[in-house]
């Protein structure tokens, strides 16, 4: 199956162009029409977006895969929040601690956040379907199967009318399941398309990216044809003593390529002499190399714009290697954390506590920790010296300071006017990381001044 382009001309036009193009242009407009013609990449069916653009495109899965190495490397944890808004971390023999760990018998949290991850990015919906008590003292606690992944490019969204936007999902593989809303996590890309509740399912990041992603599939389709070939496109002729090409060296001439492509065809025999006899001529069409196609220029401007459609950029994540640096390199590793992976984690792990963690205790939150992120560090230091200042000079309140480094807002109203805040010693222009390391470890205090 091939992806054909709504293109067409009217009759006339198209003999007029026929008849105005040389036979070179006619040749490198059959090679362009053959280029675009790409692998099936349909809108709606989220199982050739994956099996085409994710598992059959080289830059897609290098780009997708390094987003998922760093996000499964981010270790989440549960907290206990308390009355004042402080959030203590919850260790021990916790059933929902283990359950963190442990999602499945089957899976570690970082598999599962992994595979669920992959999901999210490829199909635009993250979903995970759980079973919990209905009586006993467990009741609402889930089951020994815990947190199943729901492959969802085999999932479809049944709206119950506007009362009930989602009434079940339908899983689709072997066999049709219904599955209720109340035991399914559901995180999903925003999807404008509203006819047929189109909207009750994420927009796939791929299927945005379907025509970059036809052109690339295409492009190396068409580079490993020609190296299976064995040379570029072009005529052989044979030749008569007069110069011209009679019946006789038509049959010789069909011979040889009978021979060529049934026999001494593939990539394994490319290069093989043909023995024939007579006068033979090639006749060279088209272009020289691959580079006159601008095979690998192409190639790099999909990969770029596949990353600006995942947010991230194409200098770590695609190999580009316009203006790296090593700086810039971290720079880019850490933008791809705060842009992409961390708001993406956090809305999993928002979706986490409020389908799974309150039913333990209401107040259980469960977040990701960020702390060991070297390439975030730096930035923090440099964020909390800036939100310092605002606070000391009552620009900013202590919680926006708070919120400000990651950290939650406390429940004390002085904490919300910067009127109230307390006058603490700021380090000078240019402070040394133990002195912002300090004010770091003081954020839960009511005042910030140096011993």
């Amino acid at each position: 199956m091939r992806l054909q382009w709504p293109i067409s001309f009217s009759k006339q036009i198209d003999r007029e162009v026929q008849f105005n193009v040389t036979n070179e242009n006619e040749l490198l407009r059959a090679l362009f029409k053959w280029v675009t013609q790409g692998f099936p990449l349909s809108g709606d069916d989220k199982k050739a977006l994956i099996e085409a653009g994710f598992m059959g495109n080289a830059n897609v899965f290098g780009i997708i895969s390094k987003i998922l190495v760093l996000a499964k490397e981010i270790p989440v944890k549960l907290y206990d929040k308390q009355p004042n808004g402080d959030l203590e971390e919850v260790t021990g023999n916790e059933p929902l601690l283990k359950l963190l760990e442990r999602p499945n018998q089957f899976q570690s949290w970082r598999s599962f956040i992994e595979e669920l991850y992959m999901f999210y990015l490829t199909t635009g919906d993250a979903m995970a379907y759980f079973r919990p008590f209905d009586s006993g003292n467990d009741k609402g606690k889930i089951d020994k199967n815990g947190l199943i992944i729901m492959p969802s490019q085999y999932v479809k969204a049944i709206s119950g009318g506007w009362k009930r936007p989602i009434d079940h999902y339908i899983l689709d593989m072997d066999n049709e399941e219904e599955l209720y809303p109340e035991n399914v996590i559901h995180i999903k890309t925003p999807n404008p398309e509203y006819a047929g509740g189109k909207q009750l399912m994420g927009l796939s990041p791929l299927k945005v990216a379907a025509k970059k992603i036809n052109m690339l599939n295409a492009s190396d389709s068409f580079v490993t044809k020609n190296y299976q070939r064995g040379l570029p496109p072009g005529i052989l002729t044979m030749l008569d003593k007069t110069g011209d090409s009679g019946k006789k060296e038509k049959v010789e001439l069909d011979r040889m390529w009978t021979k060529k492509y049934s026999s001494e065809s593939g990539s394994n025999k490319g290069g093989k002499p043909i023995i024939g006899t007579g006068n033979m001529q090639w006749t060279k069409m088209g272009f020289d190399t691959f580079r006159d196609l601008m095979i690998l220029e192409m190639n790099q401007e999909g990969a770029r714009a596949l990353c600006t459609i995942y947010g991230v950029s194409s200098r770590y994540f695609a190999n580009d290697t316009v203006g790296v640096t090593y700086n810039n390199f971290r720079e880019d590793k850490a933008a791809a954390y705060t842009a992409r992976i961390i708001p993406d984690l956090n809305d999993i792990c928002e979706e986490i506590t409020w389908r799974i963690a309150k039913k333990y205790k209401e107040s259980y939150v469960v977040k990701i920790d960020t702390s060991d992120i070297d390439e975030l560090q730096e930035n923090k230091k440099d964020k909390a010296v800036w939100l310092g200042m605002g606070v000391n000079n009552r620009s900013f309140s202590r919680n926006e300071f708070r919120i400000g480094l990651g950290s939650d807002a406390r429940e004390e109203e002085e904490f919300d006017d910067p009127n109230q805040n307390s006058l603490f010693y700021m380090p000078p222009d240019e402070p040394t990381d133990d002195q912002v390391d300090k004010y770091l470890k003081s954020i839960k205090t009511n005042i910030y001044d140096e011993d």
